[in-house]
């Protein structure tokens, strides 16, 4: 049976048993799912069922299955000595020369002119390779979804080429477009080890299939060249504290998504903001602890969803519930 085929599963219906030690392999694990080993499930039982699990989950159980991963980061950190400042600016630096001679590369090998699938796109904030068969238009059935990915910036122009490398040789970068940050490389983030957002990989539509091969390149960029990802364990508690506090689904440690409107220009800019506003935070600081932002979404109850209203005006634009903002549903 296809992906396509097969029905979403609730949490009362799911498996929370890891599939090797007795639970059905055919059944969504929560756990895992929770843990932010998104990219493995959506692998093992495809998009539809991973999202449709993801539906029906509370955000809380994502927050409290993080905590414990993050402080044991925060703990091992502490003994670690830390690069100084002007050291991180100096390889940003480097990083950044290196992102604009490959952005000259793209528009050399893959200009609009080109004949391939897809075409490259250099402007002052981001360097893009987009494909030629995207259809820009999303509804609450088929969402834009939008992959954010944290990797030390002085290594980000090769990671982003590597993930560029994987979906075409995947055969799919014709279906997706891929953006390197340059605001990475600007103003206090210049002096930055990482940030959440170096590279962000844009899918339209919503197919399961398609969406299953990009949690597979994904994978495989990340297994050939793991050093271009790794971060060290305080950047990785930052991130994946940073992706909790900006209401993503975690992928896998530094990756994450939401969902979003094909006519959304920014996640933070517009839909960030007005669920951060919905839920009661005038500002990212009022948020406060991680547990203070579980304890806020285990008032939403996912069997009696509730709608968020997004106000005249609104970038919202498309459903979300409370208890899964990050969800067009």
């Amino acid at each position: 049976m296809g992906d396509e085929e097969k029905p979403t599963v609730g949490p009362e219906q799911a498996n929370w048993k890891a599939p090797e030690t007795g639970g059905n392999p055919e059944e969504p694990n929560l756990e895992a799912i929770a843990e932010g080993k998104g990219l493995e499930e959506v692998e093992r039982i495809g998009w539809t069922r991973y999202r449709g699990t993801l539906a029906g989950m509370n955000y809380a159980g994502i927050i409290d299955r993080q905590i414990p991963e993050i402080r044991r980061l925060e703990t091992e950190s502490v003994s670690q000595k830390g690069t100084p400042e002007w050291v991180i600016n100096a390889q940003n630096i480097e990083a950044k020369h290196r992102a604009q001679e490959m952005g000259q590369w793209f528009l050399a090998e893959y200009g609009p002119d080109k004949s391939s699938p897809f075409f490259a796109h250099v402007s002052g904030r981001k360097i893009e390779v987009k494909g030629r068969k995207v259809r820009q238009e999303a509804s609450t059935e088929n969402p834009l979804t939008r992959m954010y990915f944290s990797v030390p910036t002085k290594n980000s122009p090769e990671a982003f080429k590597e993930l560029w490398a994987s979906l075409a040789d995947a055969g799919i970068m014709g279906d997706v477009e891929l953006a390197l940050n340059l605001e990475s490389f600007e103003g206090d983030s210049i002096n930055k080890p990482s940030e959440t957002n170096n590279i962000i990989l844009y899918a339209y539509g919503g197919n399961p299939e398609l969406m299953k091969r990009i949690a597979k390149a994904i994978k495989t960029a990340k297994t050939q060249k793991p050093e271009l990802w790794s971060l060290t364990p305080k950047d990785k508690a930052r991130a994946k504290t940073a992706i909790l506090r900006e209401f993503m689904i975690p992928l896998d440690d530094t990756t994450a998504f939401v969902e979003a409107s094909s006519t959304t220009m920014s996640y933070h800019a517009g839909p960030y903001g007005e669920i951060k506003n919905a839920l009661g935070y005038v500002t990212p600081s009022k948020i406060g602890t991680l547990k203070d932002l579980s304890a806020k979404f285990k008032q939403y109850d996912p069997a009696q969803p509730k709608r968020i209203d997004s106000g005249i005006g609104s970038n919202l634009a498309i459903d979300r519930k409370y208890h899964m903002p990050a969800l067009i549903q």
